[in-house]
């Protein structure tokens, strides 16, 4: 496996996991989560039109922050569907 993104630190992702274990995850845990870039990330989208442009939407930002991929994401099963028209 091969992480292409990581928004978070391994100080919070062992808080979490230390309050998931004991049963004590709340709202104030949840919201003082995530990283700088996609705080709560929510969608990876390819586009480009090499599929390899890779933009990542989040319940907590208000931009859409982007990346190439070293690999491309496959197309949308509808465009077959809408270039026979």
């Amino acid at each position: 496996m091969r992480i292409l993104f990581d928004d978070s630190t391994p100080e919070e992702i062992e808080r979490f996991d230390r309050r998931f274990r004991a049963g004590t995850v709340d709202m104030d845990l949840m919201l003082s989560m995530g990283g700088p870039v996609a705080t709560w990330c929510a969608s990876v989208t390819f586009g480009g039109p090499d599929l390899r442009d890779v933009y990542v939407g989040s319940l907590r930002q208000t931009r859409l922050p982007h990346f190439r991929s070293p690999v491309a994401g496959l197309p949308l099963v509808h465009w077959s569907e809408m270039a026979g028209r």
